[in-house]
């Protein structure tokens, strides 16, 4: 487990919390192992580890009446629950640039889960759902995610097209989905995903004063310590070349075997992680890009398309041209 306890429990705990409590349900029991105890209220300067929010946030789906807590969740996150975010987003001008903003402080949008960008276009970009202790995030944080951040998105401009991709096959609230998130979403889906296009122009303007303070009180509650998975998975993605294990402890500044045992203490090897994130480069370029098998596979660093197919179907159980062939029409042509 991570030692670092990124999240502050006077945002979105309190805001769960007192959610519960509107209802009319008894919030004590959610506390139940997360290391919030009821003498700690109104938790002021207390913070949760990641894997305790999602105790948190679970204990909180066991006691609501109904198969819609993530989502009434987001709707009341939205604002106050998000702390100064709420203001910076406010004060941002276009939706990649709002977009960009949720990213750099997924912490206070989504506190269990990492969001990485792909963009594919100036117009046309993914946010891409994984986990701060674990690769997928958690249903419950990810229901809360896409249902909280399409919505600020669709706040201030309505001419966005957002699309949610969902691994998820059949779930049993699926209804909800299509009432609470502001994105068209589509299930069984290779990845976990929003897609952001818009034909708007993208606006720059210097911040003002107001945004600048929101934006440094953003950064004063972005953790100082990260998970040893999430700080992998940012040095991978922005990367320009493939990095293995002991380069990546260099560029960390430890050696190849302290990250390796940190790795394993959480859960994770550094194998699964570099998987996972080709898996999904690949993936995007597969369904967005005319580019070949064998210029996907080069990009991703496979010396030749057979190593590539072959390590792709490990990851996803599924060839290239399958992939291609299932999916490619609905990535290029969803309206």
């Amino acid at each position: 487990m991570a030692t670092g306890k990124p999240i502050p429990a006077w945002l979105q705990p309190v805001v769960l919390l007192d959610l519960l409590a509107a209802r009319g349900i008894n919030a004590l029991p959610a506390l139940q192992g997360t290391t919030l105890f009821p003498r700690d209220r109104p938790f002021t300067g207390h913070q949760l580890s990641p894997q305790h929010y999602d105790r948190l946030l679970a204990n909180g789906h066991r006691l609501w009446r109904g198969d819609d807590f993530s989502f009434q969740l987001a709707h009341q996150l939205s604002g106050y629950g998000i702390g100064p975010l709420a203001e910076a987003l406010g004060e941002t001008a276009g939706a990649m640039a709002k977009l960009t903003l949720i990213s750099r402080f997924a912490n206070l949008a989504s506190p269990s889960a990492t969001l990485r960008i792909h963009q594919v276009r100036p117009d046309d970009c993914f946010l891409l759902f994984g986990g701060t202790y674990s690769l997928p995030p958690s249903p419950l944080a990810l229901r809360c995610a896409l249902a909280l951040i399409s919505r600020e998105l669709k706040r201030s401009e309505k001419e966005i097209r957002l699309d949610a991709y969902l691994r998820e096959t059949s779930p049993a609230d699926r209804h909800q989905f299509q009432v609470h998130v502001a994105a068209r979403c589509h299930f069984g889906m290779p990845i976990n995903a929003l897609r952001l296009r818009t034909s708007l122009p993208q606006c720059e303007r210097a911040p003002t004063l107001r945004a600048q303070v929101a934006l440094q009180q953003c950064a004063a509650l972005s953790p100082a310590e990260r998970t040893t998975l999430t700080s992998v998975q940012e040095r991978l993605w922005s990367t320009a070349t493939a990095l293995n294990l002991p380069e990546c402890a260099l560029q960390m500044g430890m050696s190849a075997a302290t990250l390796k045992r940190r790795l394993q203490r959480e859960k994770i090897s550094f194998q699964q992680i570099t998987d996972n994130l080709r898996a999904e480069r690949a993936l995007i370029d597969l369904l967005l890009s005319g580019a070949s098998v064998e210029e996907i596979g080069a990009r991703l660093n496979f010396h030749d398309s057979s190593n590539f197919r072959r390590a792709f179907k490990r990851w996803t159980g599924m060839t290239p041209s399958d992939v291609r062939a299932v999916y490619r029409e609905l990535f290029s042509n969803v309206n």
